[in-house]
């Protein structure tokens, strides 16, 4: 099976589920998609753009959660979908947080190295440890606040399209600083 064959039958899949209201057998068909043995890259990169695409169209908040979850399993380890897993991260992150649970946003970033990641770009990358900081120290966790913290290189700061991350990044400092 050709690439661009597979890519159009497992995006077909997923598209039948969610045309017919399905969510939970969305979640199902996207679960098995990607444990398939020696599944393409191509195909799961496929189904989880597509996926990521219907977020917003959940009829309903748990709904949507299930189907961030259910992405988030998809894209666990791989490599190339990693930026990918970074915005849906974020993604769930920013829900809890509305939802009042900050450790659970908090948990839920801290899980992402995003330093590693050659996907990202090093504007990504910094606003990314920048939410880190930020929500370590909304949970008061200071010491972990302080050790992200050291993962922004000053020099990528000074950075002329970067000043608004600067920015960002002393008014954190100067918000750690105080509360030690």
């Amino acid at each position: 099976l050709d690439t661009a064959t597979l890519k159009k039958t497992v995006t077909a899949m997923t598209l039948l589920c969610r045309s017919a209201g399905d969510w939970n057998k969305l979640n199902a068909t996207l679960i098995v998609i990607s444990k398939r043995h020696q599944q393409s890259k191509h195909a799961i990169s496929a189904v989880v753009t597509q996926g990521s695409s219907w977020l917003e169209e959940t009829p309903d908040k748990d709904t949507k959660i299930k189907l961030l979850q259910t992405l988030l399993e998809v894209t666990e380890g791989k490599i190339y979908v990693e930026a990918e897993r970074a915005s849906l991260t974020r993604l769930l992150a920013s829900i809890k947080e509305a939802d009042g649970d900050v450790d659970g946003a908090c948990a839920a970033m801290l899980d992402v190295y995003v330093e590693t990641y050659g996907a990202l770009g090093k504007r990504e990358k910094i606003d990314f440890i920048l939410e880190q900081i930020r929500l370590c120290i909304l949970k008061k966790d200071m010491v972990r606040a302080h050790i992200v913290s050291k993962k922004v290189t000053r020099s990528s700061l000074e950075e002329n399209e970067h000043q608004d991350l600067k920015l960002r990044f002393y008014k954190l400092m100067i918000e750690y600083h105080l509360a030690e």
